[in-house]
């Protein structure tokens, strides 16, 4: 709806309509409609009370069922009968003395007196208790038995009589937990309701005697008023639970309300006379004048509150917007409706949504950027050491190169002396071990200084021949088999059928795997297990893996295992260089390789290789 025609309409129900209505119709209908007030507001009084009644009886009838449910009192006896009975007592203020019978009356044990907050028994309200029991002849019900409502000797209060049966104890000789409920909050509420109203207020049982009331000439329990109209209502059981009705009472016509209870038998009955309850009709006449004045006053606090209606949804939004424009994503504008101002406000919310869905956009792509840049510096950081690791390899291997031609010829002597000495010497000779050591440390230099010229030898990438990696793999496990059987490892082989070729050496790359082998079987000195695999990376690359479950490798030496001389041993004998040669192979072959160990888990070696097209032949 448009705001101007609101406006119009807002002043049209505000101001004229009332002040054209108000003086033809007031006197008609006052009488009518303050009656009606009044019988709503006395129904709406009787029916409190009722409500009130009600749940302060269910209360103490739900507390007296837990607790005869929840208690073993038919299997209780002396301090522990007491405790219980003790419990129940403090579960509800109304409990004056709690008691367990059987269902002749007989007495098992009593408590009262032991609270400030509940009502003091004499001799007399005992022995009223004793004679007031519920019905308990016949077949006991589960939930509580109420009893009538009578008046206690000595505290002057109308009590109730609860009972329940409790759980233990003999099943053919129900044992009963009984209280005396206080009504004496019932008693105060109808007073101060009828202070309030200046009304009569009473509250009845179900045949019609006062429970309680501010009536001065009725006794509790005793004076019986079900020959009056509400009291009939609410003891016939009618459709209606609650209503108004008129009545005379000797010679004054009284108007009362009455509610009936729901669970228990009884109801509220609040009266008043007549002449009294539509007194106000009469003022109506007089105020007519007063009212169309007050009309045109309200005409004009309509029209205030309508201008500011439109001007605090304006305000609204211009701090939202203000808010935005310094950053407040967050921010969003009140929609007080559905008018222009309404719809506004709604373009603004999205406006801001959509600027906050943006920005968690470029928030995403700068988060994609940003890995997809630590992945590219990551992958160049790994090719940048694999050549700055060959171009060491190489530089190690120029050098060996240099010293190895200047070590043979010596070595040659050396070796060729001691082996000439161990041909001339006598068996029982004591030189020939040390002759023997001679020769075998010699053939050992000589092994190191072939190693250094191996890591010498370079040849172009792309010259040699095509090369089955899964033959070459299974030829030097071969070779290898007997040890790794005899030191208890287990190998797990899985070799992709068909694996496409690469090119280079058959006997360097059997070199590769004879090394990697050798040191998983040497990592695994108590067994283990051995996993070798082969396979192809995005139909460019044949995959090598090769991991063994042994000791691993510390983290500190991650960085030096392929750096010539480098070894994990305790005594060196020769070894140092078998990773260097593998680095320097599988570099010649135009591939990487990786590795990734955790001490006490194992080691995996990773090698991939460019795999070699077949060449398109033209026909």
């Amino acid at each position: 709806m448009r705001i101007q025609t609101r406006l119009l309409l807002l002043l049209l129900i505000v101001a004229v309509v009332p002040v054209a209505v108000s003086g033809g119709t007031a006197v008609l209908l006052s009488r009518k409609l303050v009656g009606e007030n009044i019988e709503m507001l006395n129904v709406s009084q009787a029916r409190s009370l009722a409500e009130y009644s009600e749940s302060y009886i269910s209360t103490a009838v739900g507390q007296l069922r837990l607790a005869a449910e929840l208690l073993p009192f038919g299997d209780l006896v002396g301090e522990e009968l007491k405790g219980a009975l003790r419990i129940v007592y403090g579960m509800h203020d109304g409990y004056n003395l709690v008691a367990l019978v059987d269902r002749r009356g007989t007495l098992r044990g009593t408590i009262h007196d032991e609270s400030p907050v509940h009502h003091p028994v004499s001799p007399k309200d005992f022995e009223a208790f004793t004679q007031n029991p519920p019905p308990l002849g016949g077949e006991l019900p589960q939930s509580a038995i109420v009893g009538p409502v009578y008046l206690a000797p000595d505290k002057g209060i109308p009590v109730r009589v609860l009972a329940a049966v409790v759980r233990g104890g003999d099943p053919a000789e129900p044992k009963i937990l009984m209280v005396e409920l206080s009504l004496d909050k019932l008693v105060e509420r109808a007073q101060a309701l009828a202070a309030q109203t200046r009304s009569s207020v009473y509250l009845v049982d179900g045949r019609g005697r006062v429970v309680a009331h501010n009536l001065p000439e009725v006794t509790v329990t005793r004076t019986d008023l079900s020959d009056r109209a509400p009291v009939q209502a609410i003891t016939s059981g009618g459709l209606d639970s609650q209503g108004m009705v008129s009545y005379r009472a000797g010679t004054e016509p009284l108007a009362a309300a009455y509610a009936r209870l729901g669970r228990w038998p009884g109801g509220v009955v609040v009266e008043r006379p007549e002449s009294e309850v539509y007194a106000p009709a009469r003022e109506i006449a007089k105020q007519t004048a007063f009212w169309i004045v007050v009309a045109l006053l309200c005409a004009i606090a309509a029209g205030t509150l309508l201008s500011r209606s439109i001007s605090d949804p304006i305000r609204n939004l211009d701090r939202a917007a203000a808010a935005l424009a310094h950053g407040d994503l967050e921010v969003r504008a009140r929609v007080d409706g559905k008018d222009e101002l309404g719809r506004l406000s709604s373009s603004f919310n999205e406006m801001a949504d959509a600027l906050v869905h943006r920005n968690e956009e470029l928030r995403v792509l700068n988060e994609e950027l940003q890995q997809r840049v630590e992945e590219r510096t990551r992958e160049l950081k790994q090719a940048q050491d694999q050549l700055l690791q060959s171009e060491k390899l190489a530089a190690v291997g120029e050098l060996g190169a240099g010293v190895a031609h200047e070590i043979n010829n010596p070595l040659a002597g050396v070796l060729g002396a001691a082996q000439l000495l161990l041909l001339r010497a006598e068996t029982d000779s004591p030189s020939i071990e040390h002759l023997k050591n001679i020769e075998a440390e010699a053939l050992r230099i000589r092994e190191i200084v072939q190693n250094l010229l191996q890591l010498s030898q370079t040849r172009e990438r792309g010259i040699g021949t095509l090369v089955d990696v899964n033959r070459v793999m299974e030829a030097a496990l071969n070779l290898v088999a007997r040890p790794i059987i005899a030191q208890r490892v287990r190998v797990t082989k899985t070799l992709r059928k068909e694996l496409p070729k690469v090119r280079g050496d058959s006997s360097d790359l059997q070199q590769v795997f004879l090394h990697l082998l050798s040191n998983a079987k040497n990592a695994m000195p108590e067994g283990g297990e051995l996993e070798l695999s082969t396979g192809v990376i995005e139909n460019r690359l044949v995959k090598v893996t090769v991991r063994d479950t042994g000791i691993g490798i510390p983290e500190e030496d991650m960085d030096k295992i392929f750096e010539p001389f480098f070894t994990r041993k305790g005594s060196w004998e020769g070894k140092g260089l078998g990773l260097s040669v593998v680095h320097r192979t599988v570099d010649q072959f135009g591939g990487r390789i990786t590795v990734e160990s955790e001490v006490g888990v194992g080691t995996t070696f990773t090698l991939v290789f460019p795999i070699v097209r077949d060449s398109l032949h033209l026909a």
